[in-house]
């Protein structure tokens, strides 16, 4: 009688390691689907296809510009090797992004956040820099933000460029003009909020 009580015990310690040893297995094995999962968006906004990053979106990428090879002969690859060296960008291009200055945060409106005079000092200090480095601009994208428009105004005195061909643009006001790509789990957007369709890039 103790003995059965004994195999009886002992069954279930089996039973229950083996049943343990299972579901942590089990678990491990599906790791990178959960992973996968929890990496997931958490909004409802739908991904369109353009929305994906696309490298070649210009069609500028060197090997896009040049002839396949057509076969395996040396004469062949070396000259889509030369083509293709012909193709590679030699010219460097410079982004430079500039923070609006400090601005009065006290209004509900952005009508209301003007600069204050440190935020004016900021402006103009960061225009005087910038005139010193003697960068010749091409083009200047503001944002249309009271804030940003009025650091622009100050920096463009001190480069001496001309403010009818500033680009001002609504795309770059506060908040995500699309979603997010790839997306990201933690970000959550404002209840109600619109976004513009991306286009390929």
């Amino acid at each position: 009688m103790a003995t059965l009580k004994n195999l009886r015990i002992i069954s279930s310690i089996v039973v229950g390691t083996g049943a343990g040893l299972s579901a942590y297995y089990y678990q491990r094995l599906r790791e990178p689907e959960n992973l996968v999962q929890n990496s997931l968006p958490v909004y409802s906004t739908p991904v369109t296809e353009g929305a994906l990053w696309d490298t070649n979106w210009d069609f500028r990428e060197p090997k896009s510009c040049v002839r396949p090879v057509k076969n395996d002969s040396p004469q062949e690859e070396n000259r889509y090797n030369n083509e293709l060296e012909k193709m590679r960008v030699k010219a460097t291009r410079h982004i430079v992004l500039i923070r609006h200055g400090q601005y009065l945060d006290d209004g509900k409106h952005d009508k209301d956040h003007h600069l204050t005079e440190l935020g004016k000092l900021q402006a103009k200090y960061t225009g005087q820099r910038l005139h010193e480095l003697g960068i010749k601009w091409d083009k200047i994208i503001v944002s249309t933000m009271t804030r940003a428009q009025e650091t622009s105004e100050m920096i463009l005195k001190e480069i001496e460029y001309d403010p009818e061909k500033v680009r001002h643009c609504p795309y770059l006001r506060e908040g995500a003009p699309i979603a997010p790509q790839p997306p990201i789990s933690h970000w959550r957007p404002e209840k109600f909020q619109h976004f513009f369709q991306d286009g390929a890039r």
